[in-house]
């Protein structure tokens, strides 16, 4: 699953891993817009 979720933060150029999980962290839409669970 890690592995999974930092190919998804990649995809989106996230390029710091740390920064990339903050980021999802901050706001419960994020991890789904990496997802593309949202419209």
């Amino acid at each position: 699953m890690r592995s999974y979720a930092i190919g998804a933060l990649r995809l989106l150029n996230h390029t710091n891993i740390a920064e990339g999980t903050r980021w999802a962290r901050d706001d419960f839409r994020n991890p789904l817009i990496a997802l593309i669970l949202t419209m």
